[in-house]
C-alpha cells in the first residue's frame, strides 16, 4: 500500500487566510497535511472561525492530524548542533509545498531570495 502525499500548506499573511481552515480540510481528504503560518498569517488565522465558523470547528477539531507550525516553532527544539531544525525536518517530509494564500510581500521576498521566517 502506497502512503498518501504529504502536502505542507502555507499561509502568508494575507485575508484570505480565513479560508485556510476550508482549504487544509480539502486537502486532507487525499493527503498528510501540514500547516506553516508566519506571524502576519496567524493575525488572519485567529479569525477564521468568524469568516467560516463549521470549518474554523472542524479544522480546530483535526489539530492531531493536521499539525500547524508557527515561526516561533522554528527553533524552539534547536539547542545545540545535531538537534532537529523545523525547516530541514519539514523540507525531508513534504512532497509538494502549496503557498495559498501568497501575499505580494512574500512574493517579492521568495523572488529577492530573502528569507526572514520560517515559510520564506
Amino acid at each position: 500500500m502506497t502512503r498518501r502525499p504529504r502536502v505542507l500548506l502555507c499561509a502568508s499573511g494575507s485575508v484570505a487566510t480565513v479560508k485556510v481552515p476550508e482549504l487544509a480540510l480539502q486537502l486532507h481528504a487525499f493527503a498528510e497535511v501540514r500547516v506553516v503560518v508566519t506571524a502576519s498569517a496567524e493575525f488572519f488565522l485567529a479569525r477564521a472561525k468568524e469568516y467560516d465558523p463549521e470549518h474554523a470547528a472542524r479544522f480546530e477539531e483535526a489539530r492531531d492530524a493536521i499539525p500547524v507550525i508557527r515561526d516561533a516553532d522554528e527553533w524552539a527544539a534547536w539547542s545545540v548542533v545535531g538537534d532537529p531544525v523545523v525547516h530541514i525536518d519539514l523540507k525531508d517530509w513534504a512532497d509538494m509545498l502549496l503557498i495559498a494564500p501568497l501575499s505580494a510581500n512574500t512574493l517579492a521576498k521568495l523572488a529577492n531570495g530573502l528569507s526572514d521566517n520560517l515559510l520564506r
